[in-house]
């Protein structure tokens, strides 16, 4: 069947019986690709299908074929800086991954990673769901930037994900927590306690962050986990530590919030309160953990009547999802709650028998 030139052409090239088809990307590139048969039909339904891939903006499928693991993660790589927690996740996926072309990957892939490292590193299905979510983006990414098809994403079976900590604590229990801690300790755990801030971000936070007149703090993308600048105002219960900052020296590339001996000195000042259990010869320690006062921030500023989006502002959530899973719902908030739908259906009531 003749075709108008920019159609494409079914060939067949001398020394094989197998059809080939060749079209033109939208930029004007020649593509020659095999079908795999002496089919003609098959071949004019898949010249058919590349046309319509092509006029669509798609990476021709012989591009596809050759894209690995490697490309997908490079790309990746260079728009998400890494933490050594995101490197470690990259790490486990080398090992696995390295070689594979993106048309080759499929559910069962994942099953045989996942399986591979429960049995063999002995991960957590939690952990192992981490990785797999950071796989994923990946891929997506690489779709987005037109090196992937959509159908080149697979369906991801996930390993079960931990259920939300129970933990936070009370500000009537966290002020005694507070007067009971090493004196260098206090303003880190009350700037956390407040602003949810992640304790290894709140390390990090040196002189240069901080205003000229010590009422903001500026933590910078490089130390936040979604990697976005995020500014504190150190008033109300901060405004202590502005003060505080006020009377110090300042040195540009120094720590502003001492955390010396901040293991020990949480653990034994825990254990004190019945707060958790910490043997000092072992060095074991269990109950409240220091990332138990981002859930607290979470849930007191909710608590406190400030509207979700300034309370995810403030402890750096970049998803509801996630930020739910901090903002611990108990049976007091349970009751709370159907007190308030009682008074409203008491409301409506009384208004519906005026009427």
């Amino acid at each position: 069947m003749a075709r108008n030139r920019g159609q494409g052409s079914i060939i067949r090239r001398p020394g094989t019986s197998n059809l080939y088809i060749r079209y033109y990307t939208a930029n004007g590139r020649q593509v020659q690709e095999a079908v795999g048969s002496d089919d003609r039909k098959a071949a004019e339904d898949l010249l058919t299908l590349r046309r319509g891939e092509s006029m669509q903006g798609m990476c021709p499928a012989q591009d596809i074929k050759k894209v690995r693991f490697e490309d997908v993660r490079n790309s990746y790589v260079a728009e998400h800086p890494l933490d050594p927690s995101n490197k470690t996740k990259i790490g486990y996926l080398n090992e696995f991954f390295a070689g594979t072309r993106t048309v080759d990957l499929t559910p069962d892939t994942i099953r045989k990673f996942i399986a591979e490292k429960r049995e063999k590193d002995l991960l957590s299905d939690p952990t192992i769901r981490r990785i797999l979510v950071m796989f994923r983006s990946m891929l997506n990414q690489a779709r987005k930037e037109g090196k992937i098809r959509h159908t080149d994403v697979p369906h991801f079976p996930m390993p079960a994900d931990s259920k939300p900590r129970k933990g936070f604590i009370q500000p009537d229990q966290f002020a005694k927590l507070h007067d009971a801690l090493p004196e260098n300790l206090r303003p880190l755990i009350k700037f956390c306690y407040y602003t949810g801030c992640r304790i290894g971000a709140a390390k990090k936070i040196t002189w240069d962050m901080v205003s000229k007149d010590c009422t903001e703090i500026e933590l910078s993308g490089d130390i936040t986990k979604n990697g976005e600048p995020l500014t504190l105002p150190l008033v109300g219960p901060l405004a202590e530590i502005a003060t505080m900052l006020k009377k110090m020296f300042r040195d540009q590339s120094k720590p502003v919030f001492s955390h010396y001996a901040l293991r020990t000195g949480w653990c034994s000042t825990c254990h004190s309160l019945g707060l958790g259990v910490y043997d000092e010869e072992s060095r074991k320690y269990s109950g409240l953990t220091i990332h138990d006062l981002r859930r607290s921030a979470a849930r007191n500023l909710i608590r406190a009547g400030v509207d979700r989006g300034t309370a995810m502002s403030i402890t750096g959530h970049l998803t509801e999802h996630i930020f739910e899973r901090y903002n611990i719902k108990t049976t007091d908030d349970r009751k709370a709650a159907l007190l308030k739908v009682g008074d409203y259906a008491k409301q409506q009531a009384a208004q519906a028998a005026r009427s």
